[in-house]
């Protein structure tokens, strides 16, 4: 089990692991800033639709927030697969990154400004810690980070992310995954 320094912040990360529980804990505060704003806006939906597929697979009830909640869910099980099986944990890092783009895609189509706006932000910046972190690629995460600030400019987590980016040296990073390197 890796040591796991209570006094370091999301800002301070290290780890890939100590950056899976930040992001964890970044995206719940999200995620209930997500749901204060579509509180606001009473729903005629049956409460059945509120239910997301434990495998994110019925398509049938797609939503933004649903692919969301979803790829931080899957950041618990990549976490746990790090020390057991890398190629396993590559491959969920890589089944976060699409929900997070199938998210943003979704939320583009959400006529709630708001609500909209929150996913889109969440959903890049995420993007941009995955690319930082795991696939370790500076100028993909940097990409994120601004479009996260493009739909929500006071998204201190994005805001942060791109301070680390300037700060970190471009030449020792290589990315986790070959398929990823080419991008």
């Amino acid at each position: 089990m890796v040591a796991h320094d209570t006094r370091n912040t999301c800002g301070q990360a290290r780890t890939v692991e100590n950056v899976c529980v930040c992001l964890l804990s970044v995206f719940v505060i999200g995620l209930m800033a997500l749901m204060h704003a579509s509180a606001s806006e009473a729903s005629e939906e049956p409460a059945s639709n509120t239910v997301v597929s434990s495998q994110a697979t019925d398509r049938t009830q797609d939503d933004a927030a649903s692919h969301l909640t979803f790829a931080s869910i899957l950041f618990y099980k990549a976490r746990s697969l790090m020390a057991k099986d890398a190629a396993a944990s590559q491959a969920v890092f890589k089944q976060i990154e699409q929900e997070l783009h199938t998210a943003m895609q979704l939320a583009a189509g959400d006529s709630h400004e708001r609500r909209r706006n929150l996913i889109s932000s969440q959903s890049a910046y995420l993007l941009g810690d995955l690319y930082a972190f795991v696939f370790q690629n500076v100028a993909q995460a940097k990409q994120y980070y601004q479009e996260s600030l493009k739909y929500f400019p006071e998204h201190q987590g994005a805001q942060d992310g791109l301070k680390r980016l300037e700060q970190a040296p471009t030449k020792t990073l290589k990315p986790l995954t070959k398929d990823h390197a080419a991008r």
